[in-house]
């Protein structure tokens, strides 16, 4: 009953308001209207004030709900091969770099366990070297395979 007065109040005042505050006083009964006093049940003042002014001033800059249509080149996204898996291309450009004699095992195997956990510090302690020898090999490897897979991939 109270929501009812306040409308027609409303209702009439927002018609001798310019168009720039009638939005105010529509969010305002919106907000009025629809507000959960169990949600939200301290603050009503200013949570009211704060849903009028998101429903009349705001809620239109938001971006629109979006239903995704499927497309025509479904069948032919779904057929491509998957992407390659990252893990794998490393191992494959190791087993590749141990093949050609580029890097020691222990090289390798550091860059396997750089892979796993990328830490220095951790693998300095693991390892039982400096943290900065380990960042030095790591770029000094890391060098070399890029520059192996550059070879690679231009032949």
């Amino acid at each position: 009953m109270l929501t009812d007065r306040a409308q027609r109040g409303h209702s009439a005042l927002a018609q001798r308001l310019p168009e720039r505050h009638r939005g105010a006083v529509r969010g305002a009964l919106i907000a009025i209207r629809t507000y959960d006093t169990s949600r939200r049940p301290s603050c009503l003042a200013a949570a009211l004030v704060a849903d009028a002014d998101y429903r009349a001033f705001r809620a239109t800059w938001r971006a629109p709900h979006r239903v995704e249509i499927p497309s025509d080149r479904i069948v032919e996204l779904a057929a491509r091969e998957p992407e390659p898996d990252a893990r794998a291309e490393l191992e494959e450009l190791l087993d590749e770099a141990a093949a050609a004699g580029v890097a020691t095992r222990d090289d390798l195997a550091l860059l396997r366990d750089l892979a796993t956990d990328p830490s220095p510090s951790r693998l300095a302690r693991q390892w039982n070297l400096d943290e900065r020898t380990i960042r030095n090999r790591r770029n000094r490897l890391t060098a070399t395979l890029r520059e192996m897979a550059r070879e690679l991939a231009a032949a």
